[in-house]
């Protein structure tokens, strides 16, 4: 008995020593980028339709869009990072003026040895000044520069931020704040939980939250701003206004007499509001 004690004992030992060994093993991070450049006229659209990674567009006077994509992996040896990379499929086409980048992750193993999880990844493009965005991440930020466009932006969990954009834009984030410095044309900005805020608008814009702030410029059209908890500011609105939140203050300013009942709605707060002269 105490001889099969002692060896398993010692087995034990070395069965432990094993894990130990193997949980202990040295990883870094293992950079690969991935660029690629396409010849278009301005005018075209750009679409992103990515599993992950943050976006960042910048625009610049050229004929070209040049896409770099930074894939980081958190992997114990070149061979490990190359495996990581391969399961995150890229795919760019170009059509035209349209060019097409996506993103897709294959999924291997459960939980820690899910390469997925040690896979960090950002685009990087530059556009044509006058050019289209369209933009869908899974998870990660959204970064646009001053674009003479249009804009559609989706991201499963991030912030947004853009420039002024001439077109119309449509923006949505399932959590974090948006920021938009202007647009020529209608806008809708949504997220699930942070503030809001934009500049001038020329056109209808619409801004909803499910908790956060909302700031807004002048606005040359109709105006709706909804959130479920924090305070409205509007710096002025020529058509009509529909502001409502669940908790804070309402501050708004009309342009023009409004030629609509105006709805302004809070459930624990003031509301101000100021007229043009007759």
């Amino acid at each position: 008995m105490k001889s099969l004690s002692k060896k398993w004992f010692l087995f034990s030992f070395i069965a432990l020593t094993g894990i130990i060994l193997i949980n202990t093993q040295c990883y870094a991070d293992i950079d690969r980028t991935v660029e690629k450049t396409f010849k278009v006229n301005p005018g075209g659209t750009l679409t992103i339709d990515s599993d992950r990674g943050a976006i960042t567009v910048s625009t610049k006077e050229t004929d070209m869009v040049t896409i770099e994509v930074e894939q980081i992996a958190d992997a114990s040896s070149e061979k490990a990072a190359k495996s990581i990379f391969e399961e995150f499929k890229l795919d760019f086409t170009q059509d035209g003026n349209n060019i097409v980048v996506t993103g897709k992750q294959e999924e291997s193993g459960l939980g820690l040895f899910n390469n997925s999880n040690k896979l960090r990844v950002r685009f990087v493009a530059t556009v044509p000044e006058k050019f289209n965005l369209d933009l869908k991440t899974a998870g990660g930020s959204i970064i646009v520069d001053d674009l003479d466009g249009k804009l559609m932006a989706r991201t499963t969990g991030g912030s947004l931020d853009f420039g002024h954009i001439s077109g119309t834009v449509d923006a949505k984030t399932a959590g974090g704040s948006i920021k938009l410095k202007g647009a020529g044309d209608d806008v809708t900005v949504k997220t699930a939980g942070g503030s809001i805020s934009m500049g001038s608008v020329n056109g209808n814009a619409q801004a909803q939250t499910s908790g956060g702030s909302i700031r807004v410029g002048e606005v040359s059209g109709t105006l709706e701003a909804h959130t479920a908890g924090g305070s409205i500011s509007i710096e002025g609105v020529a058509g009509t206004v529909d502001a409502k939140t669940s908790g804070g203050s309402i501050r708004a300013a009309l342009t023009e007499q409004p030629k609509e009942e105006c709805r302004l709605i809070t459930s624990a707060g003031n509301i101000s509001v100021s007229l043009p002269d007759r």
